[in-house]
């Protein structure tokens, strides 16, 4: 198994489909059953007896955030305050002087909301399945039907068709939308070398995504593995309901 030491996770966010409950509210900080969608995850990464840091980025309503964990008194956050928007890959290439970039990453979406089934981490499924001499990055996925809430987009349902471990990409056509397998829950684990020589200021990490894409629609050196657990998309407040019903 890969040991996790360090994890990263995005809360800069503005959280626009979620207006007006992100208006004055940083998504990470929305409660579902009366607890923070971030102090879902912190529980979840405490589990993790190997982790030493966890890296937490903030630039929309960042005071809110901040103060809420200064409240928390977890020694091993560490905060990453950006001053701009820069999207998940600017941000990580922000932050590179408080990544260890010999030692995989496990990031996180800040509204990533997740049961393991059986207490079967769904961390550890991926930290077992990671090898940094293969793998950029290992995409966390659930079927696309899964995905409690998740309705896809006006162009695609579904992120890739997960074959075996290889992630396989429809080409986008006309007049019709394209439908695959599985969805990217928003958990990974990536080797921070990738960062490197990134002289892009402003770019989201599915730019990686893009860029591995081999002529035959198979990602090079990006893999996904299907989780187990019970996994909520929280993109809407109407998916919010959802969650506060049925988490």
């Amino acid at each position: 198994m890969t040991q996790i030491t360090q994890a990263f996770i995005f809360c800069a966010g503005r959280g626009e489909r979620m207006r007006p409950l992100t208006d004055f509210t940083p998504k990470p900080l929305v409660e579902i059953k009366n607890k923070k969608m971030l102090d879902y995850i912190l529980a979840k990464l405490e589990k993790i007896s190997s982790l030493q840091k966890i890296i937490i980025n903030t630039y929309y309503l960042a005071d809110e955030i901040e103060k809420h964990i200064r409240t928390l008194n977890n020694p091993k956050i560490i905060l990453s305050r950006e001053t701009e928007k820069i999207e998940t890959g600017g941000g990580l290439v922000y932050a590179l002087d408080k990544i260890d970039i010999n030692k995989p990453l496990l990031t996180l979406n800040g509204d990533v909301l997740w049961h393991d089934k059986n207490n079967f981490s769904d961390i550890n499924l991926l930290s077992e399945n990671f090898d940094i001499s293969s793998h950029d990055f290992l995409l966390g996925l659930k079927k696309t039907e899964d995905y409690l809430g998740y309705d896809g987009s006006s162009q695609s349902i579904g992120d890739f068709d997960l074959i075996g471990k290889k992630l396989h990409k429809k080409n986008s056509s006309d007049q019709q939308k394209i439908v695959m397998s599985h969805v990217y829950v928003g958990m990974q684990i990536l080797n921070p070398k990738v960062l490197l020589g990134n002289h892009e200021k402003f770019f989201s990490v599915s730019k990686f995504y893009k860029s591995a894409l081999n002529s035959d629609n198979i990602l090079h050196r990006i893999e996904g593995i299907e989780l187990t657990g019970k996994y909520f998309h929280i993109g809407t407040p109407q998916h919010l309901e959802l969650a506060n019903r049925e988490f």
